[in-house]
């Protein structure tokens, strides 16, 4: 077996400036732009928090990807249009001291809700992801037709990059819906590749975190430094046929797209070192999270059977 890489132009090389604080504060209830919203326990382990000793917060699994997003929208001018603003997701019973809210601004716009709300606020203000520890919570998100995902953190810590944000998906049950991986599951493979092959020129139905790759895609027109990854079981030749045309029919393009013919992806991924990876299946995700790679689970479709 053959792992089939395709490789798209690198992007321009960009220029960074200092973030501006200021601009964040002043938005703290804002609900301009996209939002990107990230649960307080996937940014640190508070859990372990001593509130009284006011000691630093332990990272969570979200904070690599959190920086590094940051890291790149801040080479936006002060007063530039805000793209993306990461919030930051406290209940209201959750207690903060003073030096935690600080840590917590730092990082993006802080957002109080009260049970119940969590949906709703989500919603308002057009979120295009939402991360969290909480796979129960993350499932009520995403079958609102938000997309989410619940955060592992890895094994294992893993040097990323600092001058692009890195992000890999795998396919159907993410990027695309479960139709394809459906026919598989309930048909069997020679089913699955005769389906597929048939239906080569037909565009894959959306899948729950087809918006986020959308946002990233404008982001990276806008020139900022983003590298995108597909790290799929699909085989290149029959089921990769309808996955490029299904992008190319989006207008979406994808940096590198990796067809593993069903083997492990955590060698690939761990070649990729991407700050965040997406997938669907468990079995994937936990081989991710052995690999060294923060996964997070997409609780869609099928496989969740």
């Amino acid at each position: 077996m053959t792992n089939i890489l395709i490789n798209s132009a690198d992007m321009s090389q960009v220029e960074y400036t200092k973030p501006s604080s200021k601009k964040r504060k002043g938005q703290e209830n804002s609900s301009d732009g996209i939002t990107i919203a990230v649960s307080l326990d996937a940014l640190f382990i508070i859990e372990d928090y001593n509130r009284e000793q006011q000691t630093i917060p332990k990272p969570g699994p979200a904070l690599p990807f959190v920086k590094a997003l940051n890291h790149i929208m801040a080479k936006q001018s002060p007063n530039a249009e805000q793209l993306v603003n990461i919030k930051i997701m406290v209940p209201v019973a959750e207690e903060l001291n003073n030096q935690l809210e600080r840590i917590i601004r730092h990082y993006g716009l802080l957002m109080r809700y009260n049970d119940g709300e969590l949906f709703n606020i989500l919603q308002d203000n057009n979120t295009k992801l939402y991360l969290s520890i909480d796979s129960t919570e993350v499932t009520h998100v995403i079958n609102q037709n938000i997309a989410a995902a619940a955060l592992f953190t890895p094994s294992s810590e893993m040097a990323l990059s600092e001058s692009e944000l890195r992000v890999a998906f795998d396919g159907d049950g993410v990027i695309f819906s479960d139709e394809a991986e459906t026919v598989m599951k309930t048909k069997g493979l020679d089913a699955f590749l005769e389906h597929e092959t048939k239906k080569a020129q037909n565009p894959l139905p959306k899948g729950p975190l087809k918006c986020f790759l959308e946002v990233l895609v404008e982001l990276q027109k806008k020139k900022y430094p983003i590298r995108t990854f597909l790290v799929t079981s699909r085989d290149a030749l029959n089921g990769g046929r309808r996955v490029l045309n299904t992008l190319k029919g989006w207008d979406l393009k994808i940096n590198e797209m990796y067809f593993l013919e069903g083997s492990p992806k955590g060698s690939i991924l761990q070649a990729i070192k991407p700050h965040i990876f997406f997938d669907d299946q468990m079995k994937h995700v936990l081989n991710a999270k052995e690999a060294g790679v923060v996964a997070a689970h997409v609780p869609y479709g099928i496989s969740q059977n």
